[in-house]
């Protein structure tokens, strides 16, 4: 019995030994665990601007705080560091820092009296203000960040969609005014006209001059930005010849042959 008992174990141990055992897999590292490592510094600014910019067509709309009673129609405001700043909540502003400009704008500009339109030439002043300050800190940006502005703000386009709508064509008053008044009512007017056009005019180009190629956008991404945020279709080609091509003649001409 202690014989059969032995040799019964023996093959039960010669059983378990025929078992393949088991080995450790090697699991690679998933893309999470690599989210907090270092960006590569010498990341292109097109593959910059897809991993950054968040997918805005899936991205639910962002709610407005209301504006408070009886301010519904005011678009800035006096910030906490007594700058003037959107007053979020009212039609005219959006989730930015640059509010639209309005033909109430236009008018005061261009020495018009309430009954003509020119409403509210204080709100105006100040919106001229926030909108110099705005475009002046913009043209300042470097490449990627001038870019990752353009690409994100919705206020921006806004702004700029309102502007080339409502901003009088050369042609509208023999050397802009209206006979008899003296136009240049709001301080800084012809600035923001100017800064406008160099904005328009960098976005034009998919590279700034003397910047690297990594910090200058593909023509491929160039062209998807410019169509899908409508920055500088045709409409709008036709509006900057009708304000600028009079005035600025070359850098309009050439702004235009850079895009067709």
């Amino acid at each position: 019995m202690s014989h059969r008992r032995t040799h019964t174990n023996r093959q039960e141990g010669d059983s378990r030994s025929n078992f393949p055992k088991t080995q450790k897999k090697l699991i690679p590292k998933s893309q999470n665990q690599n989210k907090n490592q270092t960006p590569n510094p010498t990341t292109s600014l097109s593959s910059s601007l897809r991993q950054s910019l968040p997918k805005q067509r899936d991205a639910p709309p962002s709610g407005s705080p209301a504006a408070p009673s009886g301010s519904a129609s005011i678009r800035v405001r006096m910030g906490e560091n007594g700058d003037w700043v959107p007053n979020r909540g009212t039609p005219s502003t959006h989730d930015g820092n640059f509010v639209n400009y309005l033909p109430q704008d236009e008018a005061v500009a261009a020495g018009l009296g309430a009954e003509e339109g020119g409403l509210d030439p204080v709100e105006s002043q100040r919106v001229v203000d926030l909108l110099n300050r705005e475009l002046s800190r913009l043209l300042k940006l470097s490449p990627r960040e001038f870019w990752k502005q353009v690409s994100g703000d919705t206020s921006l386009h806004k702004f700029l969609d309102s502007f080339l709508q409502f901003r009088s064509r050369w042609y509208d008053f023999p050397h802009r005014g209206v006979k008899g008044i003296v136009a240049g009512v709001i301080v800084g007017e012809f600035e923001l006209s100017r800064r406008v056009l160099m904005v328009l005019y960098r976005i034009s180009s998919n590279r700034d001059p003397a910047a690297r190629a990594a910090d200058s956008l593909n023509a491929n991404d160039h062209a998807v930005i410019l169509q899908e945020k409508k920055l500088l279709n045709l409409p709008k080609l036709l509006d900057i010849c009708a304000i600028y091509g009079h005035e600025n003649d070359d850098l309009t001409k050439l702004l235009v042959s850079i895009l067709l």
